[in-house]
């Protein structure tokens, strides 16, 4: 341990710098890249734009193809069969009265 009177050293430099943890904004920015959303408003504007035109043609294109393959083809179907049934059985009941008709 030397001893000087005029040179005294420097204190060791200290540089922290804090670093802070958003876990909203982290969560946040993760979803903005899953979905790839941008920070550009005008941009998102179109995106936005493009994005609902799209899904309005999916859903215009997937009830046009339910209404011809989907529920209202099983009702049609449905209704047929109920009605050739009460057609048969209408016609079985008018036998069987002509019959016993006959019989008296």
């Amino acid at each position: 341990m030397g001893i000087s009177f005029f040179y005294r050293k420097k204190p060791k430099q200290f540089n922290y710098t804090p670093v802070y943890y958003d876990k909203h904004k982290e969560e946040i920015e993760e979803r903005k890249k899953k979905y790839g959303i941008s920070d550009n408003k005008e941009n998102d504007k179109e995106e936005l734009k493009n994005r609902i035109h799209q899904q309005w043609s999916r859903n215009r294109s997937a009830k046009a193809q339910k209404s011809i393959f989907g529920k209202n083809k099983i009702s049609f179907i449905i209704t047929i069969i109920v009605l050739l049934l009460i057609v048969f059985l209408i016609y079985f009941i008018f036998v069987k009265l002509t019959k016993l008709m006959g019989q008296i």
